[in-house]
């Protein structure tokens, strides 16, 4: 990720693209236990993150990282 570039941020997440030589969108996700103390949290945020890379079908060739910013609290669902 040395030659990752910033490619939007909200409150909660970042996301990092790197067009390096993927052959296909590829995917990862960081989400910490700091951000998301317990697994129910940290899967559903993983979840929520492939499904909107699945919905968005105009990405290049590239690698994609989900990194979490901030606390997942009950209502950062809303926060988008």
């Amino acid at each position: 990720m040395l030659r990752a570039r910033r490619l939007g941020a909200s409150r909660h997440f970042e996301v990092f693209v790197d067009a390096g030589t993927a052959s296909a969108p590829r995917l990862g996700l960081a989400i910490s236990k700091r951000t998301a103390p317990t697994a129910v949290l940290r899967n559903l945020a993983k979840r929520i993150a492939r499904e909107s890379a699945r919905a968005a079908r105009g990405l290049t060739l590239a690698d994609y990282v989900v990194r979490s910013r901030a606390a997942l609290g009950p209502d950062w669902r809303q926060a988008k």
